[in-house]
């Protein structure tokens, strides 16, 4: 079995525990979704891939020792992970499926925002369904990023990614007002998700990434436009 984890989520949770190098019960472990965690207490389900006992005289570039003010968390968990220090990456069992954990990691190289030319399109009043009292959602709005992924296989490739406001039938148009979708949903040829995935062998993990990023960006958008509406600064288009 292959357990793919995000790069990036070990690195920060080894700097976040490296005040406890030398305990000899805490474990760094995952579970098969990918997600890492530190406990004392493992779930006979999941994985340990790193032990922090013996670890207590492990000293930075700087020769600081774990615990002291100076000591760098940060670059002393990235070389663990880079070069696969103290790490079980390939776990035997003897009477279970053997365990491989594979990494995936990216890099946002530019993220931008980008709405429509006319304020008048980027706030759409919403009909259906106004289950939680939204009235009006985002209309013409993108937000779009250019990545390099690394996938398990180690393979590196540039995608751009691109997010815009959901599109809803007449029954289900309201929900938070700012919900978002791979643009290449309606037809934005620009966007790579779907590229992305495959090559990444449908694992989510940078797409999900990607989309809390635009999702948060969306939610601030959505208010600042409904703030300009109430304030009387602009108009809303009638519905999508």
């Amino acid at each position: 079995m292959k357990i793919t984890i995000n790069k990036k989520e070990l690195i920060s949770l080894i700097a976040e525990n490296t005040k406890e190098f030398g305990n000899s019960f805490l474990c760094i472990a995952t579970d098969n979704e990918g997600y890492v965690y530190c406990a004392e207490q493992i779930p006979g389900e999941d994985h340990i891939i790193m032990r922090l006992s013996g670890l207590e005289n492990y000293i930075d570039e700087n020769q600081n020792y774990p615990g002291t003010d100076d000591y760098d968390s940060k670059g002393v968990a990235e070389y663990i992970v880079e070069n696969e220090e103290f790490l079980n990456l390939n776990i035997e069992y003897e009477n279970d499926e053997d365990v491989e954990i594979a990494f995936i990691d990216y890099e946002i190289l530019s993220e931008n925002e980008y709405n429509a030319d006319h304020y008048s399109n980027h706030l759409c009043r919403l009909g259906g369904c106004l289950d939680n009292g939204n009235d009006y959602g985002l209309g013409e709005w993108t937000y779009q990023f250019e990545v390099e992924v690394t996938n398990q296989e180690g393979e590196t490739k540039e995608f751009t990614v691109a997010f815009q406001p959901e599109e809803r039938s007449d029954g289900m148009k309201a929900y938070s007002g700012y919900d978002i979708a791979p643009a290449t949903c309606y037809g934005y040829d620009a966007d790579q998700s779907s590229e992305l995935e495959v090559f990444c062998d449908y694992d989510t993990t940078v797409i999900n990434e990607l989309w809390r990023i635009a999702h948060k960006a969306a939610k601030a958008e959505y208010e600042r436009l409904i703030e300009m509406l109430e304030n009387g600064e602009i108009e809303a288009k009638q519905d999508y």
